[in-house]
């Protein structure tokens, strides 16, 4: 398995520490971390040149993703240069979050179990038609357990909804964001286990981080950013089942709102390495 952490953690280490972002990849790349998640808007900056810096650096695009309104546009053309910008980085998955709906505050406990409803319905048709345009492109098409009740996938049973409608569609199986849907990672790994193609290693910590703004799950509990390994969220079991079923691809390093994000990145980084 190889490493990697989301681009964004890296410019963002570099806003906290006043260093320059080749200085940053590179001091990224001795922690053992090879290839970085990114979004499609960081890449579209400068093509050529990611490409060329990411090169020097010694580190690949692992993943490409962008975030829709598939709810209330049917058009995939929409996201074909989220798939075109990723083989262009020889990256071989995006992760698509394909739209949300609005809702009140006391719908947001029950909506993270609704199914079937007419917005996801229309996202499914999108996606179907994504996935044949990635298979042409030799790019596979993701979604993940997304930690905002508007997106009706957060939970292992509606992301199990699209699984079953949408031919070819692979699951990004972000290890923390089951629980702010309320759901055990552990029994969302059980189910969705078939369809993992990329891992997101985010852990979470129940205790306040002085100058961090909490997530706020939809039982109202407060979760913080954790170096991988450090929080409550069950890492070393989930790595030993994604071994079990032999998964041999991405470990994300994930943990966005940490305030060292350099510091964060090293920890994780270890951890991980450790028991690989």
């Amino acid at each position: 398995m190889r490493i990697s952490v989301f681009f964004d953690h890296v410019r963002e280490a570099c806003q906290q520490r006043g260093r320059g972002l080749a200085d940053v990849l590179n001091e990224v790349r001795s922690y053992g971390i090879t290839a970085l998640e990114c979004s499609l808007e960081s890449l579209a900056e400068d093509m050529e040149g990611r490409r060329a810096l990411f090169a020097a650096c010694g580190v690949q695009v692992s993943c490409v993703y962008g975030m829709y309104d598939f709810a209330n546009q049917r058009d995939p053309a929409l996201a074909y240069p989220l798939i075109d910008t990723a083989s262009y980085f020889s990256a071989d998955k995006v992760l698509i979050v394909p739209g949300f709906v609005e809702l009140s505050g006391m719908e947001e406990r029950q909506a993270v179990r609704k199914v079937g409803t007419p917005a996801m319905e229309q996202m499914a048709e999108v996606l179907n038609a994504l996935c044949e345009y990635g298979r042409a492109r030799r790019v596979a098409v993701t979604m993940e357990d997304f930690d905002d009740a508007r997106a009706p996938f957060a939970s292992q049973v509606q992301l199990a909804w699209f699984l079953e409608r949408v031919q070819g569609l692979g699951v990004s199986f972000d290890t923390g964001n089951f629980l702010y849907a309320d759901v055990n990672e552990l029994e969302a790994f059980q189910l969705l286990k078939g369809r993992i193609l990329h891992v997101h290693c985010k852990d979470r910590s129940l205790v306040p981080n002085a100058g961090e703004t909490p997530k706020l799950t939809v039982t109202g509990q407060r979760l913080y950013a954790a170096p991988v390994g450090a929080g409550c969220i069950q890492m070393e079991e989930l790595l030993r089942r994604l071994k079990q079923i032999g998964y041999d691809d991405t470990l994300a390093i994930e943990h966005f709102g940490a305030l060292d994000q350099l510091a964060f990145m090293k920890q994780s980084a270890q951890w991980l390495r450790e028991r690989l």
